[in-house]
């Protein structure tokens, strides 16, 4: 008897294997075919019986959260994605595929859930206390501002905690202001405003006190709202303002406080007034003492309201 290698001879012997697991297979001749590599599976490949490895779920899928899905030709691994994130198809040829959720894009306490671009999710956080949620067009998202109403804007409100300076934080321009405030003097000075930091002698005054003459009042350091010079009253300001850059910033203020005595008697002041000023808008707004225009305390609780439009 003999062989040609693993070739069975054309008759008489059995068995030529060599190796545990070896098979027997015909191509031209009978042949010894050995086995194959662990895991590998018996199929055909090019009319023979060949040992091939098959994409099943346990040698496709590799690390704890993967997902096995089909892809163009075979079994494919999607790999665990980022935490919250949930898994989405992606239409007829396409493969699924890890996507932002709701849960993922929100992240800070107050978030709003809205949408970016299509399919897009996006996240709309608060801002300040007492803004409200605006539309800012189809194709912008939506942001928290402030409260309008009628046109007008509400800019800024200070209030003090404690005697010292009334004075707002700077705030955003408006073409035009109306301004309220409510002040208790913590000294005996008159009261007045200056604009932007401006301690220049850049003010006009005409004011007139409980409906009388007026008196007019150039180039001072501040524009005097109340000319009357009492101890600890209050006073309620009310301030309307032409703030457009290009012009000084005109406007029309009254001055109404307590009278001296308990009787709740009211004096009022009426004041005409201009800051001389064709290159800024006004931004911030400062009580000062309305003689000078030099800084006063007052009393706490004093605030100070600005609203503004265009």
């Amino acid at each position: 008897m003999s062989f040609d290698g693993d070739l069975y001879p054309t008759a008489g012997a059995t068995s030529v294997m060599t190796t545990k697991g070896d098979i027997v297979r015909y191509d031209s001749e009978r042949e010894r075919y050995g086995i194959g590599s662990a895991g590998q599976v018996l199929q055909v490949a090019s009319s023979l019986p060949t040992w091939s490895t098959i994409n099943l779920a346990d040698s496709v899928l590799t690390t704890q959260g993967d997902v096995l899905y089909e892809g163009a030709s075979a079994l494919a691994r999607l790999g665990q994605s980022t935490n919250n994130f949930t898994l989405a198809t992606k239409g007829l040829g396409q493969n699924p595929a890890w996507q932002a959720s709701a849960t993922s894009v929100l992240g800070t306490t107050g978030d709003i859930l809205s949408c970016s671009s299509a399919n897009v999710l996006s996240a709309i956080s608060p801002t300040t206390s007492g803004h409200v949620l605006t539309s800012n067009g189809a194709t912008t998202l939506p942001s928290f501002q402030a409260v309008s109403a009628g046109g007008w804007t509400h800019l800024t409100t200070k209030t003090l905690s404690s005697d010292g300076t009334l004075e707002t934080d700077t705030f955003t321009a408006k073409n035009y202001l109306h301004i309220v405030a409510f002040a208790a003097r913590a000294s005996s000075d008159t009261q007045g405003w200056q604009f932007n930091n401006d301690t220049g002698s850049n003010y006009d005054n005409n004011r007139s006190y409980n409906y009388g003459s007026s008196t007019i009042r150039d180039d001072k350091g501040c524009i005097s709202t109340d000319g009357i010079n009492t101890d600890d009253y209050f006073h309620a300001t009310f301030m309307d303002f032409i703030n457009l850059t290009a012009y000084n910033k005109y406007g029309f203020c009254t001055d109404q406080r307590q009278s001296t005595g308990t009787d709740g008697s009211m004096d009022v002041q009426l004041t005409s007034a201009c800051w001389q000023n064709t290159d800024e808008q006004i931004t911030k707004i400062t009580a000062t003492e309305g003689g000078t225009g030099a800084g006063i305390d007052y009393k706490e609780n004093s605030f100070i309201i600005v609203f503004g439009r265009d």
